[in-house]
């Protein structure tokens, strides 16, 4: 979606540089570090990571606002992202059913107190990262983000036949791809590509630095 540059947008990005300025306060503090090196020196396995996770979890990539270059869009979306997950979460310790075919075996009373802990270890690894990593990855997203936001507009997609004779096409981006063809478009994960680019990005200035 294009939309101007609001109000509500600078704020959000007011939230974003408190926060990174936190970040490098607690960093200095806590650990004696530059929060800034930190985040150079291992952005890229930070970005691969999360490229990974968009991958096993598809439908993260429909949730392509977690690229927009519109500040408050990027953070709804990662708000919308937490409320799934703690929500999903939920149903952990919810009623069970009964199945009439068990297909795992499970001790409810050992299986809810080392779901517990996973999860407090989860939760609080998925908060840090909410406020050491998601701020400052606008920034890397606003540029690597940019050829992911121009597929997503794009009015064509590619296609490509494996068996002999192989063969690519280009086709309008509301077809349907023929059968035995494979649709080889990048507009489909957006959000993983991103995550790609800034890994490239972050073990390119790591040479080079």
């Amino acid at each position: 979606m294009e939309s101007r540059f609001k109000l509500v947008d600078g704020l959000a990005l007011l939230i974003f540089c408190g926060l990174i300025l936190l970040d490098i306060y607690l960093f200095r503090i806590a650990w004696n570090r530059n929060y800034l090196d930190w985040y150079l020196r291992n952005g890229a396995q930070i970005s691969w990571l999360l490229a990974l996770l968009t991958l096993i979890w598809g439908d993260l990539n429909k949730n392509m606002s977690l690229i927009s270059a519109r500040p408050l869009e990027y953070l709804s979306a990662y708000a919308i992202l937490l409320g799934v997950v703690f929500g999903s979460l939920g149903t952990v310790f919810g009623k069970r059913r009964s199945l009439e075919e068990k297909p795992v075996t499970s001790y409810r009373s050992i299986d809810i107190l080392f779901s517990l802990l996973i999860l407090v270890v989860f939760i609080s690894v998925l908060l840090v990262w909410t406020i050491v990593i998601v701020p400052i990855q606008y920034f890397v997203f606003l540029l690597c983000g940019a050829p992911g936001r121009q597929l997503v507009y794009s009015s064509e997609r590619l296609i490509a036949k494996i068996s002999y004779p192989s063969s690519i096409e280009f086709i309008g981006s509301g077809e349907t791809a023929p059968t035995g063809w494979w649709d080889a478009g990048l507009a489909q994960k957006p959000v993983s590509l991103t995550a790609g680019f800034a890994g490239m990005l972050f073990w390119l200035l790591q040479i080079v630095l």
